[in-house]
């Protein structure tokens, strides 16, 4: 890299982060200051192979903030620009690679395109026609039993996954699978296969399945705060007519509803918000939020939870209609921030093991103009198996890049306003879920943050969310539910305990593992002492315990 002399300064902020080391095609996102509107900003990109791109521009318009360039041969390229005038100034171009930043790309030829379509074969000719389209299925590539790559199909039913030489193993949204059968010798779960073009060829069963999620960052007494679902049609059969209600926490009032995706205004009965009449094609999304407030005598102490009921005729798969999430009271918070939880509960603090960790990502365009594009990067944590990753929601359309622990959220052309001029239309969130490491040892700390990017500006950092495994009070026993049942949860008074055990203790802890209660023998147990929020009740007798997360309301 050759050494300028500076003369006044320049900027330049960009990172190469489309690459993959088996891909010789990269695509730089960039920024360049200043414009020299009167006699030009003159600056080049030495792409490390000998070439370069070079430009001249005078105004914004012209400014080409994304470049590719195809690497003709493998290797370690070391690429940079120069800035030669109104200043003067070299800065090495970084690169998200397999191992992190990195300044350098490498291009290797052990790896191959894997492409083809999902469709669904309406007219029964084995062949892709337009309309036939599975959009946004999750197709996963694995190599010796290891995840290699996974792609999601595009709105045309396209997808492209890059791995290595030799044969493979492909799997298909298994989402999606219930309502579709493998046809025209094409199979969901194509084993040790070695060919280039592989379509995954369906008809479908006519079956109806919809699934919804719903989730909230926090809640306020002063401010409106939103709870944003997704109604999911996963089958191939249109789902008409379906209902969504969400069930408020008593100390949530409803204040409006946002625009959404087929313009429904909810009716509003007591603490249940109802959406009626929504129409979804085969594989169609329904998204939507509302905004409440708190109750004036909400305090920071307080976990309020909200629940979502997704219903339509003849539903073949009950199991994923019914969605839960709790957030804490925050009256001031970072609007770019992370959350975790666990089957709709917070789950900072103790967790169990073996428990899937369900991370949700929020943002907001907080600049003074449109963001056309957002970008967040998650690097997991190793106690947490990359294997599992699934895409769970997303207030826009995101296309998930994953190279082993770490994700790529591409937002593009998402045009999100400003703050100022759209309070509410400038959010937006990613879901998704991962599951821990196997039999993770008591103490073992998921420590999880994300560094979020508009369009070409330096990134916000999140704050770190931090769970730990509990420690069980014998590490002999089991951390299982095995013949319990606790009921109703959440409550707001008392408990009932049903159970198999014998000569057993009922222990209730907070999240910092503190004893709140015991009991001996009990059927029932009163939770009058406890402030409203998220505990741990723990039952045990001789060698086993058994744990359950509480809501108290």
């Amino acid at each position: 890299m050759p050494f300028v002399s500076k003369a006044q300064t320049c900027g330049f902020q960009g990172e190469i982060i489309d690459s993959l080391s088996c891909n010789p095609n990269v695509i730089l996102y960039h920024q360049i200051n200043p414009i020299d509107t009167l006699n030009g900003t003159s600056y080049s990109v030495y792409w490390g192979d000998g070439t370069s791109s070079n430009f001249t521009i005078y105004n914004n318009s012209q400014f080409q903030m994304m470049l590719s360039h195809t690497y003709s041969q493998p290797g370690v390229y070391y690429p940079y620009v120069v800035i030669f005038s109104p200043c003067l100034d070299t800065f090495p171009i970084m690169n998200w690679g397999m191992t992190g930043l990195m300044n350098s790309v490498v291009v290797t030829d052990s790896c191959r395109v894997v492409n083809g379509y999902a469709y669904i074969d309406q007219n029964g000719n084995c062949n892709y026609d337009n309309g036939e389209q599975i959009p946004y299925a999750l197709i996963k590539a694995y190599q010796n039993g290891v995840l290699i790559d996974m792609a999601y199909t595009n709105s045309q039913g396209a997808y492209e996954l890059i791995i290595g030489n030799g044969n493979y193993t492909l799997e298909f949204d298994p989402s999606l699978t219930p309502s579709l059968t493998g046809t025209c010798g094409s199979s969901a779960n194509p084993t040790n296969i070695n060919v280039n073009n592989y379509n995954f060829v369906f008809s479908c069963s006519n079956i109806i399945d919809v699934s919804v999620t719903v989730n909230n960052a926090s809640y306020s007494p002063v401010f409106n705060r939103p709870i944003c679902f997704t109604l999911s049609n996963k089958s191939c059969y249109p789902a008409n007519n379906a209902i969504v209600n969400i069930v408020l926490d008593p100390r949530l009032n409803y204040v409006f509803a946002s625009n959404n995706t087929q313009n429904l205004l909810p009716v509003v009965q007591g603490d249940t918000v109802t959406f009626y009449g929504i129409n979804l094609n085969p594989f169609e999304s329904f998204h939507g939020c509302i905004y409440v407030v708190g109750d004036t005598n909400l305090t920071m102490l307080d976990t309020l939870c909200v629940t979502a009921f997704a219903y339509v005729a003849a539903d073949a798969n009950l199991t994923n209609n019914t969605a839960y999430d709790c957030s804490p009271v925050n009256n001031s918070y970072d609007p770019n921030m992370k959350e975790v939880s666990i089957n709709g509960m917070p789950a900072e603090g103790f967790v169990l093991p073996n428990e899937t960790m369900t991370y949700t990502l929020h943002f907001q365009n907080t600049g003074n103009a449109p963001a056309l594009r957002v970008v967040i990067r998650d690097t997991l944590p190793n106690v947490l198996d990359p294997s599992t990753v699934e895409l769970v929601d997303a207030s826009h359309h995101v296309i998930l890049h994953q190279l082993s622990e770490k994700l790529v959220f591409e937002f593009n052309n998402i045009m999100l306003p400003d703050s100022a001029s759209d309070p509410h239309g400038s959010q937006g969130y990613v879901t998704f879920k991962v599951k821990q490491k196997p039999n993770l040892a008591p103490g073992t700390l998921i420590p999880n943050n994300c560094s979020i990017y508009f369009d070409y500006n330096p990134p916000i950092v999140t704050n770190t969310v931090l769970s730990q495994i509990a420690f069980p009070t014998n590490t002999n026993k089991s951390l299982l539910n095995q013949s319990t049942m606790i009921f109703p949860n959440p409550a707001s008074d008392k408990l009932n305990i049903r159970t198999d055990l014998s000569n057993y203790h009922v222990i209730i802890n907070d999240l910092q593992g503190k004893r709140l209660a015991s009991w001996n023998n009990a059927k029932e147990i009163s939770l009058n002492g406890l402030n409203p929020g998220i505990y741990i009740l723990s039952i045990q007798s001789n060698d086993t315990i058994e744990y359950f997360k509480i809501i108290k309301q």
